[in-house]
């Protein structure tokens, strides 16, 4: 029985990163960097083309909210993340992005509390012109803290 399994894995595996990657593409923009009060601004190399409906901009960072705050919190250090990102395209032009999501799910210990892996921030759908390439982005947070990752999400829903 176990060959059996061990064979369906080495089948199915490359199968499901095929599919997988043709809904998804996740570039790294930056890690282990300070996030403080000021604009910090992080070149994306290269710069992005969207083809895709959904992008976001991922920080991936271990995090907390309880159902009644607004803010996620760094689980280390209770700092409050309340990030503002934009995300800059070739032209200059400036895009505001929003906290939309997290990856994660509800503390097993805790049902009132959500725990992330990572943040997530994007425009409204569709709110990002298709037509150019985006070359930057800028951040910043009220109480400065250090993120593994920043990451650019683009993918399809379906």
């Amino acid at each position: 029985m176990p060959i059996i399994l061990k064979t369906l894995d080495f089948l199915l595996n490359p199968v499901v990163k095929y599919v997988g990657s043709k809904r998804f593409q996740m570039q790294e923009i930056a890690t282990d960097v300070l996030i403080t009060p000021d604009w910090a601004e992080f070149p994306i190399e290269p710069p992005v083309k969207i083809k895709k409906k959904v992008q976001h901009i991922s920080l991936g960072i271990e995090c907390y909210r309880d159902n009644h705050q607004k803010f996620y919190k760094i689980k280390s250090s209770d700092t409050i993340l309340n990030a503002e990102i934009q995300i800059i395209d070739s032209f200059g032009n400036l895009y505001e992005l929003r906290n939309t999501g997290m990856f994660g799910g509800f503390d097993k210990d805790n049902l009132d509390r959500q725990t992330a892996s990572s943040l997530l921030f994007s425009s409204y759908p569709d709110k990002l012109p298709k037509d150019r390439v985006y070359t930057k982005i800028k951040i910043r947070n009220e109480q400065p803290f250090l993120c593994p990752r920043i990451s650019w999400i683009d993918f399809d829903l379906k």
